[in-house]
């Protein structure tokens, strides 16, 4: 295993976003993965379909900028 694969984080709803960005997110069986946005310090939401069974891993941070001139 490299750094980089040691270093993937894989968050599970109610936890919180540690980084702003484009998350993935792997459904169990009953939807194909999809990229969400989240922000840094809000939690992550549980699945209507599958409730518990979808987990979320940062694909690409991004610096939140609302409000920023």
């Amino acid at each position: 295993m490299n750094n980089e694969q040691a270093q993937i984080e894989v968050f599970k709803p109610e936890q919180v976003a540690t980084q702003s960005g484009i998350y993935r997110a792997d459904h169990r069986r009953h939807r194909e993965s999809h990229e969400v946005t989240a922000l840094a310090g809000e939690r992550f939401p549980s699945c209507s379909g599958c409730t518990y069974g979808v987990s979320y891993t940062l694909i690409h941070p991004a610096a939140y900028v609302y409000g920023k001139t």
